[in-house]
């Protein structure tokens, strides 16, 4: 939800990352759906499990890595736009804006990573 509320720019990594949550939301449907209807009796399976996790993941961490960079890049133009704001004259709603959507990006970041490792790592108790 958080990546579909963000504004695209060019060279932005935004639709990669709605196409990998897209991707592995339907995968991982149906995927539920093959487990509960017990048509995973095959030895081929586990293999398949495994398959499907690493390619997941593999997605997962080539949108999460240019996302969080962009997003980097992005809090550094902004920071130098709030530098130049009182000499230049510049708007404080564009400012606003501009936070705005740089926050909106820092909470996509921090919320797929994190729920990237909840779901990929095992639970140590």
């Amino acid at each position: 939800m958080l990546v579909a509320s963000t504004e695209v720019a060019n060279k932005n990594p935004m639709g990669w990352v709605m196409f990998v949550s897209i991707f592995c939301f339907v995968m991982t449907t149906l995927w539920f759906f093959i487990f509960l209807c017990g048509a995973n009796r095959s030895s081929s399976w586990p293999a398949l499990d495994v398959g499907y996790h690493f390619v997941a993941t593999v997605f997962y961490l080539g949108a999460s890595v240019p996302l969080a960079f962009i997003t980097v890049l992005e809090g550094q133009i902004f920071a130098a736009l709030a530098a130049v704001a009182p000499v230049s004259g510049l708007n404080s709603d564009v400012l606003l804006e501009a936070r705005k959507i740089y926050k909106l990006h820092i909470a996509a970041v921090v919320n797929m990573s994190y729920f990237k490792r909840k779901n990929e790592m095992p639970s140590i108790k």
